[in-house]
This record gives structure tokens, sequence and C-alpha cells, in this order.
């Protein structure tokens, strides 16, 4: 589990970018520095879970929530069309906060769900520890960012959840699906029904596809090992 926000390449869980999407272009002799500006860019944002900042338990930890946003906003002038997108728990450490420190945990939620607002968070598929206050706490943190909870799998306490959104963006629909697997040490969150990943996401893309999505894009909230299969599959 890495603490801190960390900005990762999502090319795993892209499942499809439309050659029309991106263009390969080769840099003429003598412009090696010619800047080049993407079509669009995503931010992933992956396993927050709660960290303003880093906890200093690993080395080279690049800082917390406000390097994210100074990185995010100082590349706006090189990439102007962005995303921010995110999977794992977000906003708690633990899937149970303790009474002596519950008010505290809520606290540093509210302050990662108002920094996410600001970063641009559009949506992202929640982990086991985003129930820790409840589902209407986590409905209302969500509200908070910004951003859509996306699980295609979930029933039931899903505060919000729902299976895609369709997001356009410098001419392009992007389409995104989300899952998630809840379920840790302490079960699955009281009056969540986790459902088939595999089978809701492929339902969720397919979903995607009438609707004209371009970009495809996967956000999948489950053990590293399940995720990577479930991008294989």
């Amino acid at each position: 589990m890495i603490r801190g926000l960390r900005f990762v390449v999502p090319f795993a869980l892209l499942l499809a970018f439309l050659a029309a999407t991106v263009s390969c272009r080769r840099t003429p002799a003598g412009a090696a520095d010619a800047a080049v500006t993407p079509t669009l860019r995503l931010y992933v944002v992956s396993t927050a879970a709660g960290a303003l900042e880093p906890c200093g338990c690993t080395k080279d930890q690049l800082g917390g929530v406000n390097h994210a946003a100074a990185f995010v906003r100082a590349e706006g002038k090189n990439a102007p069309h962005a995303l921010v997108l995110g999977a794992g728990p977000m906003l708690f450490l633990n899937p149970k906060s303790e009474a002596t420190h519950a008010t505290q945990d809520l606290w540093k939620a509210e302050a990662l769900a108002s920094s996410l607002g600001d970063l641009g968070l559009a949506a992202w598929a929640p982990g086991e520890n985003d129930w820790a206050a409840g589902p209407a706490e986590l409905e209302r943190l969500s509200r908070m960012a910004r951003a859509d909870l996306l699980g295609a799998n979930l029933k039931g306490a899903t505060a919000g959840a729902k299976a895609t959104r369709l997001i356009e963006i410098n001419g392009y629909r992007v389409g995104i699906a989300g899952v998630s697997d809840p379920e840790g040490p302490l079960g699955v969150p009281a009056g969540v029904t986790v459902g088939d990943l595999r089978g809701a996401l492929a339902s969720a893309l397919s979903d995607l596809k009438k609707k004209n999505a371009q970009v495809l894009v996967a956000l999948v909230a489950a053990e590293r090992g399940r995720a990577l299969r479930l991008a294989e599959q």
C-alpha cells in the first residue's frame, strides 16, 4: 500500500485508446526540445488512503496533495486537456475508524476530499476504507470532492456509486467505467453487495461503446494481481 498521492501511467487499465486520439509524431532533426501538446493527458491518483502528506515511512516520497496540485497546475500549459481520475481507497487510512480518533480521521477525509475537488478529480472507484465512516459520509465526501463514485459491480449501500461516466474533452468522448472489490480483513462494508467484477466491467464498457465513447478507461479498485488479470481479459 503506497501512502500519499502517486501519479501513475494507467496503460494497464487503459483498455482502448483509438489511434485517432493520439498521433505519433517523429521529432525532426535539430528539434529535440520542441514541445508536443498531448491530445489528452490522464492523471491517476492511486490509494491516497487519507494521506494529506507523506508519512515518511518509505524513501523518495514526492510530496502530498499540495505538491500534486502544484504539479497539475504547472503542467496546465503543457497539457491543457487533462482528466484526474482515481482508484483504490481515497479518504481513510483504515476500513474502520477507532472511536479515539474518528473525528480527526473525518477532518482529514474532508480536507482531502476538498483538495481533490480543487485538483479536478472527475471520478474514482472506491476501495474498502472509503466506507470507514459509513455510506452516508462517503456520499457526502464524494460530493465535496465534486467527483463521481464508480462501482458497476456494487449494489446496496453504495453511497450513490454508478457504473460509468462519459466526459467530452477536447473534441473526444471519454468513457470511464469503475469496479471495486471493497472486501478486506473486516469483510465487505455493511450493506454493500459485491458482484462479479469482470462481468460488470464488460457490461459497463459495452454501454460506453454504444454511447460512442472514443477513449475507454477502466478504474479498478482491487488487489493488484486481480486488476492486472482483468486488464488482460
